[in-house]
């Protein structure tokens, strides 16, 4: 099949039409194994080059596109390959499964399972995006009637982050609840081939309302009720190792004498590139002692690991990691100029990417900086960061856990932009936490302190006009089991954090 060179503006304009026309035909399609949704597709033109984009809840991806070919029912294209002389097709088609129907068609057959499996009468349904809740995502939003009692009910028939889901799924009770008192029930019904990645990460039993959990199949029609899975999915045996970025007593030493201390590990040559902005470079060690990580206000300049020294080089097209050479190194140093330039608090331009890239991972370093900043019976002497929570998801980690001076251990989750699923994230994390702590297990992370032996403490962290709107309204369904704090900072945290606001969202039973 011939395919029609990119070569100029006008056929990177001809093709965006033609592709954009194509796509309003399906709602979902296959590419490169994944079933992605229409919205999450884009085309797009960016310094003169023709940019393909699609994301998934596991995954997403960026590409140059170089040259396509289009039918009725497929599209194929021709993808650069960044920085090699090499390219690779990938094919794009509407997907026919039966388990990836269309939503409304796929809402319509999942009304049918549900009244002939479980005899329950669908008074209302409902689907299409929420803008205003910040997800694109289809969910479904049911009312159900089940021997005169009637359940708000949600269903999704693609992956979602779970958090999105039980935020959703509360909105949606809440706008009942307020029309139809009597409403005190809420169900979710699930794909089963989803369910694995949903039940151990929902924290049922620590939400205030009835929740019923369904896993259905459209392809035979068969819809069961689901038990809530264990919480124990960390993905890593916690005993005898700990994960994530160990901060053990660095203060003044993490800066200048702690890059002169690795000099025999990361050698002279590296050593020296760093030395005339090492008074501001952050060197953190993981808490296994295999590798060291350079950042400069939370942006990662170099790694050391596996015996191998790999440095951050940075482009319009986002960044790569080489090996440190003799060829890079005049490149790396120019870039550490033009990072420390601008990846400061009064930067003479906030709209660099310097500046703007990572803004959660910078104000992680600030409170590292200082971490009795967030609360003075925090210990400074030893925590962790980036702890990973969640075997299947690996995007997902705890921003820092750490330890209070009486022993008592406290999750910390960090926000620079308005989140609607933060009080579900963090109800998801705390009860991973919660799970090992009752075996026992987190006393290896903190060997040689006191571990209180009480759930652990949540401090939700962001600026102060950066919690969703509907922040109190989500905390509001979490048991008072799970200790949760608002912790509202000022906006212009980059210079200085303090704290405007502590607020311990305890609500009544």
């Amino acid at each position: 099949m011939k395919m029609k060179e990119l070569s100029n503006i006008d056929s990177i304009c001809e093709a965006k039409y033609e592709i954009e026309l194509w796509l309003l035909g399906w709602e979902t399609f296959q590419i490169d194994g994944s079933i992605v949704n229409v919205e999450n597709i884009t085309f797009s033109v960016e310094f003169g080059k023709f940019i393909f984009s699609y994301w998934t809840d596991e995954k997403s991806e960026s590409w140059r596109v170089i040259a396509y070919s289009l039918t009725d029912k497929l599209l194929i294209l021709r993808l650069g390959i960044a920085l090699q002389k090499k390219s690779k097709k990938t094919i794009i088609y509407p997907s026919t499964d039966p388990a990836t129907l269309p939503a409304k068609e796929a809402l319509s057959c999942l009304k049918t399972v549900i009244s002939e499996s479980l005899g329950w009468t669908v008074k209302t349904s409902t689907i299409g995006r929420s803008n205003q809740y910040g997800y694109s995502s289809k969910v479904a939003r049911l009312l159900l009637e089940n021997n005169g009692y009637l359940i708000a009910a949600v269903a999704i028939f693609d992956l979602i982050e779970p958090a999105l889901l039980l935020a959703q799924a509360f909105n949606w009770f809440s706008v009942l609840k307020e029309r139809i008192d009597s409403i005190n029930c809420l169900a979710i019904f699930i794909p089963s081939s989803l369910q694995d990645k949903f039940l151990c990460r929902l924290g049922l039993t620590y939400l205030k309302i009835d929740i019923l959990i369904f896993g259905f199949d459209l392809k035979s029609c068969f819809l069961q009720k689901l038990s809530t899975a264990e919480q124990g999915d960390f993905g890593f045996g916690l005993t005898g190792r700990v994960f994530g970025d160990l901060i053990a007593g660095f203060q003044e030493e993490r800066y200048c004498r702690a890059i002169d201390s690795f000099e025999e590990i990361v050698g002279k040559e590296f050593r020296s590139v760093l030395k005339p902005f090492s008074d501001r470079i952050e060197v953190l060690k993981s808490s296994d002692g295999e590798k060291l990580k350079f950042l400069v206000n939370g942006l990662e300049i170099a790694r050391y690991q596996k015996q191998l020294l790999t440095i951050s080089l940075f482009s319009r097209d986002g960044f790569r990691r080489e090996l440190f050479a003799e060829h890079n190194q005049e490149q790396f140093r120019n870039q550490l100029e033009e990072i420390f330039t601008y990846r400061i608090a009064d930067s003479p331009n906030k709209q660099h990417p310097f500046y703007s890239l990572q803004q959660e991972r910078w104000l992680e370093a600030v409170v590292r900086g200082n971490i009795q900043s967030l609360d003075p019976e925090l210990d400074s002497k030893i925590f962790y960061c980036q702890v990973p929570a969640i075997k299947d998801f690996h995007s997902r980690y705890v921003d820092i856990v750490a330890r209070r001076k009486d022993g008592q251990i406290v999750l910390i989750e960090l926000k620079v932009t308005e989140s609607v699923e933060l009080p579900f994230q963090a109800l998801d994390y705390w009860t991973r936490f919660e799970w090992y702590r009752t075996r026992g297990d987190l006393q290896n992370w903190f060997s040689d302190s006191f571990i209180k032996d009480s759930p652990a403490v949540v401090y939700l962290v962001a600026p102060i006009f950066c919690f969703h709107k509907s922040f109190k309204l989500f905390t509001s369904f979490i048991g008072s089991t799970v200790e949760l704090y608002k912790i509202a900072i000022n906006q212009s945290w980059h210079s200085g954090l303090k704290v405007l606001l502590k607020d311990r969202l305890d609500y009544k039973e």
